[in-house]
């Protein structure tokens, strides 16, 4: 069956003259990017047959088509003249705005605010900003487009606003959160192009032009970079996904991310955390998940995986935190890779610490954990879940809520290297439990 494309209420709202600016910005966001969107774009034109406003995109001096009044077909003219001139029009706008420069004006009519500022950074919190070119070199700066999309700049970066829709990231770490209305939010970087299909990802752009993108919610595309010659396209992106795409048109995997409040590429930068790396044996040239590095991140409500939000560490139920994991660098691991029983974990450490694996009280312990590791007797939990595989059959707390309760391992390492984990579970064992977790603590 064919499912009907949502993004089709949007062209109609655009044909019928209904669409606000950030319609007419998330339009040519998809007009930009997205063959098949295109081709849909043509089929409701021949339908309308709105001949006017498009043929006015055909003009060299024609802008983006947001204070053109759309107008109809007169019922007279003969529906077949009628479909082929609107291709023929509606071709030319596509092609008029796919061959804009690479280098598009920015939009000064577009409102820069300050809305978060460290006090060691060169903007104030408040502050409206008259020009577009927006480049920090030390601490970090939250930008609001147009009461919209926000965007939080770590020094060093350099930002330009086209418009409250659209930016091109020269250099540095920039996390977009376009919210839930601003769908077709487009970041340009030299290597590549990525439109927000979700809502929040974070952008890293090296000295080369090297591109890391990290989707921490919903769903991005990131496709060839604006003006390339290139046709091919990296695909769509998840929450928990990450990729490196160089200037040379190769693409990679990124296995590692630093986060909270920096998300940037490990190597680019220099990394506070003990983990400075993790690896795994997946193959797979389509996986694409990232384990988050948090340093100082353990605590009571800290996120477990980067793939679930509602999974969050906690004391049993009527106890405190326990004080021997609080603080620790925490490695969110992805919860999809509960079922791997093959799969194989290498750490990276920078100095003398202890390694916790937080491991699902239901699961035999597996023989790597056993061999390696001694039980610490401490138990934390997770959750609340929603009523899933993973807690089938489990009574819910008295606060109405489903947790996990997990076993504490750990491993004193005396001097930087590698550590490796094994799987979560062992060959053939039945039934769905959780990933395990990972905290580090310096010694």
């Amino acid at each position: 069956m064919k499912h009907r494309d949502p993004r089709s209420d949007l062209i109609g709202s655009y044909v019928d003259g209904r669409a606000s600016a950030d319609d007419i910005r998330r339009l040519e966001g998809y007009l930009r990017t997205d063959a098949d969107f295109r081709r849909l774009f043509l089929e409701h034109l021949n339908v309308d047959g709105a001949l006017g406003e498009f043929a006015s995109l055909a003009d060299d001096t024609a802008e983006v088509p947001a204070r053109i009044r759309p107008t109809r077909l007169l019922p007279g003219i003969a529906p077949r003249l009628a479909a082929a001139a609107c291709v023929a029009a509606a071709g030319m706008a596509v092609w008029a705005l796919l061959l804009r420069p690479a280098s598009l004006s920015p939009d000064i009519g577009t409102r820069i605010e300050v809305v978060d500022s460290t006090r060691n950074s060169d903007y104030s919190l408040g502050q409206i900003l008259a020009e577009p070119h927006v480049s920090i070199d030390q601490g970090r700066v939250t930008l609001q487009l147009d009461d919209g999309p926000t965007l939080d700049l770590s020094a060093p970066a350099d930002v330009e606003v086209i418009n409250g829709m659209h930016v091109h990231v020269h250099g540095g770490d920039v996390t977009v959160d376009v919210g839930d209305q601003a769908t077709g939010f487009i970041v340009d970087t030299t290597a590549a192009r990525v439109v927000d299909l979700g809502t929040r990802f974070a952008v890293s752009v090296g000295e080369t032009g090297e591109t890391d993108v990290v989707v921490l919610e919903g769903e991005i595309e990131v496709r060839e970079p604006l003006g390339s010659d290139r046709t091919s396209a990296y695909g769509n992106l998840m929450a928990g996904d990450a990729l490196t795409v160089a200037a040379s048109n190769i693409s990679r995997r990124l296995t590692a991310v630093a986060m909270e409040p920096r998300v940037t590429r490990l190597g680019r930068a220099e990394q506070p955390g003990v983990v400075t790396g993790v690896s795994d044996n997946v193959t797979d040239p389509d996986y694409r998940r990232f384990y988050g590095l948090v340093p100082g991140g353990m605590r009571n409500d800290a996120l477990a995986y980067t793939t679930i939000g509602r999974a969050r560490w906690r004391p049993l139920a009527g106890q405190e935190f326990p004080a021997e994991l609080l603080g620790a660098d925490t490695v969110r691991t992805f919860h999809d890779d509960r079922d791997r029983w093959d799969l194989e974990i290498a750490l990276e450490i920078a100095q003398p610490c202890t390694v916790y694996v937080m491991f699902d009280a239901r699961n035999p312990v597996a023989d790597w954990l056993r061999r390696d590791f001694s039980d610490t007797g401490l138990q934390v939990r997770t959750g609340p879940w929603r009523e899933v595989g993973i807690v089938e059959g489990m009574a819910p707390h008295a606060d109405g809520g489903l947790y996990v309760t997990y076993q504490v391992w750990k491993r004193d390492v005396p001097s930087a290297g590698v550590v490796n984990l094994g799987s979560p579970r062992t060959f053939g064992q039945p039934g769905n439990r959780a990933m395990y977790g990972i905290a580090v603590q310096p010694l």
